[in-house]
C-alpha cells in the first residue's frame, strides 16, 4: 500500500515559485503596458458612462470581441466631438489592467469619430464621374482678373475666411469692394445654400471674380464642398471662381472645378488683389520660408516629443493615481447601490409595518366590523322579504287550488253527488248502481230523489269487474 502512496514531497519544492495574488496581478499589468504602451484600434462604443469626477468609462467593441477603455478627465479635455453609444471610433492608448478586478483595459489618449473611409471613397466616385464630364479640363477653366473691381464672397458671415479675406484685402491696399453673400458652410443646409448663392451672384452680376469657401475643419466640416450641385454651379458660373476651402492639405471637389484653387481663404485673397506695394513681395516670400521652416521645425520637435511621451509613458507616475481614481469609482459606484438599496428596503419595511398598525386599530376594526354587521343585517333583510313572498305566493296558490278541489266549488260548475238513498254510500260508477234502486242526487243549491230505472254502460267500462 505504501508503494502506490503519491510523493508530494519532491526535491524540486524548495524550487518553486508560488506568487500572491496582488504579485501576479501587478507583474501581467508590468507586462502588458511594456508590451502594449502605444496601440491604435477601432470599434463602436458601448456601456459609455462618465463618472462624478469627469472621467470616461466604455467598452470598444466589434462583431466578435470587446474590450474595457477609460479615459482620465485630463485627456477628456481634448476630445472634438461628444463619445455616445453606438458610435465608430479610432482609439490610440495603452493596455492595462485594474488589479482590484483583474480585467484588462486600454487607457484612452486619444479618441477620433471614425467613418472617414466612407466618405473618402464617395468623394473618388464624385471626382471621377465630374471629372469623366470634363468638369476638370483646363479648357474649362476661365482666367481670375488682375484687378477686380468687385470681389464677391460665398462663406460665413461669422466664419473666420471672412474676417481673413477683409484682413488681407485692407493689408494689400486692395481699393476693390468686397460684397459678401452670407450662407453656412457646413452641416445638410450648406451645399443648397452655397449653390444658390453662386447662381445668384451671377444672376445679378455681382462681381468681377467670386471667392467661395471657409476656414479649415475636419472632412466632415468641408463636406458641403463635396457635394456635387456645388460643382456644378461652380461649373456653370460665367464669373471665374477661386476656390478657398480649409487649409493648405485639404482637397474638395469645388477646387477641382474651380477656375482657380486657393490654399486658404487668405491665399484666395493674395490671389485676387495684386499688391501695390512691390517691397512688400520679399518679406511675403521670407514669411512663407519661415512658415515652411517653423512647420518642419515643429514637426521635429512633434516627433521628439512623442519619442518623449512614449518613454515616460512607460514609468508615468499617473498610473498608479489612475489606478486608485478607478477604485474609488468602483467603490463609490457600489456604495451608492448599497445605499440605494438599504433605503428602498427600509421604505418597504415601514410600509408594511404602517399596513399592520392600521389593521390593529381598534376604530377600524369596528368600523369595519359595523359595515360587515350592516351589510349582513341588509342581506338578511332582504332575504327574509323574498322567502316571505314566495310563501305567500305558495300559499296562494294552495289556496286555490284546494279551493277549485272543494266539493261544493265542483258541483258549481255542473257536476253533482250521487248516493245510494238507502245505504249512503257515493255511486261514482254504473256497477255500483241497481235497477230500481233509489238514489239522492246532490247539487248545489239542493238534492234530488231519483230511481234507476235504465243502466247503460259505455264501451270502455266493460272490463270493469
Amino acid at each position: 500500500m505504501s508503494e502506490l502512496e503519491l510523493n508530494f514531497k519532491s526535491g524540486q519544492q524548495e524550487d518553486r515559485k508560488v506568487y500572491k495574488v496582488s504579485e501576479l496581478a501587478n507583474e501581467i499589468k508590468a507586462i502588458l503596458q511594456k508590451r502594449y504602451f502605444d496601440v491604435w484600434l477601432e470599434g463602436e462604443i458601448t456601456d459609455f458612462k462618465r463618472s462624478s469626477a469627469g472621467h470616461l468609462y466604455m467598452r470598444l467593441k466589434d462583431e466578435k470581441a470587446q474590450i474595457k477603455a477609460v479615459m482620465f478627465r485630463g485627456k477628456t479635455v481634448f476630445l472634438r466631438f461628444k463619445p455616445q453609444n453606438g458610435l465608430a471610433v479610432v482609439a490610440r492608448g495603452s493596455v492595462s489592467t485594474y488589479a482590484p478586478s483583474s480585467e484588462y483595459e486600454v487607457i484612452l489618449d486619444y479618441l477620433e469619430p471614425k467613418g472617414l473611409g466612407e466618405l473618402q471613397m464617395a468623394f473618388e466616385r464624385l471626382k471621377a464621374k465630374l471629372q469623366a464630364e470634363g468638369l476638370f479640363d483646363l479648357e474649362m477653366k476661365k482666367k481670375v482678373p488682375r484687378f477686380p473691381k468687385t470681389i464677391g464672397v460665398v462663406t460665413s458671415p461669422t466664419g473666420a475666411a471672412i474676417r481673413d479675406i477683409l484682413n488681407v484685402t485692407k493689408r494689400r491696399f486692395c481699393s476693390a469692394h468686397v460684397i459678401l453673400y452670407p450662407v453656412q458652410v457646413q452641416g445638410t443646409r450648406a451645399p443648397g445654400e452655397i449653390a444658390f448663392a453662386i447662381d445668384e451672384m451671377n444672376r445679378l452680376g455681382l462681381g468681377d471674380v467670386l471667392i467661395v469657401g471657409r476656414g479649415g475643419g475636419s472632412t466632415q466640416d468641408l463636406w458641403a464642398f463635396n457635394d456635387e450641385s456645388v460643382a456644378r454651379a461652380i461649373a456653370g458660373s460665367k464669373i471665374p471662381i477661386i476656390s478657398a476651402v480649409g487649409h493648405e492639405v485639404d482637397f474638395t471637389i469645388a477646387d477641382y472645378v474651380a477656375d482657380l484653387r486657393a490654399a486658404t481663404p487668405s491665399s484666395a485673397a493674395e490671389l485676387v488683389v495684386q499688391s501695390k506695394a512691390e517691397l512688400l513681395e520679399k518679406h511675403e516670400l521670407t514669411l512663407s520660408r519661415l512658415k515652411r521652416g517653423m512647420r518642419q521645425a515643429l514637426a521635429l520637435r512633434e516627433q521628439r516629443l512623442n519619442a518623449t511621451e512614449t518613454a515616460l509613458r512607460l514609468n508615468s507616475p499617473e498610473r498608479p493615481i489612475q489606478t486608485f481614481i478607478q477604485r474609488l469609482d468602483d467603490i463609490d459606484s457600489r456604495l451608492r447601490r448599497a445605499v440605494a438599496a438599504s433605503c428602498e428596503r427600509k421604505k418597504r419595511d415601514i410600509s408594511h409595518l404602517r399596513l399592520r398598525i392600521l389593521a390593529a386599530v381598534p376604530t377600524n376594526r369596528i368600523a369595519s366590523s359595523e359595515t360587515q354587521v350592516q351589510g349582513l343585517q341588509s342581506r338578511l333583510i332582504a332575504a327574509m322579504q323574498v322567502n316571505l313572498k314566495l310563501a305567500e305566493s305558495r300559499h296562494k296558490s294552495t289556496l286555490g287550488s284546494l279551493n277549485s278541489l272543494m266539493p261544493q266549488n265542483v258541483i258549481k260548475r255542473g257536476y253533482a253527488i250521487c248516493q245510494d238513498a238507502a245505504t249512503g254510500k257515493l255511486v261514482s260508477r254504473t256497477v255500483d248502481a241497481r235497477l230500481g234502486a233509489n238514489i239522492l242526487v246532490k247539487l248545489h243549491d239542493g238534492s234530488l230523489g231519483c230511481r234507476i230505472d235504465d243502466i247503460s254502460r259505455s264501451q270502455s267500462d266493460n272490463g270493469i269487474k
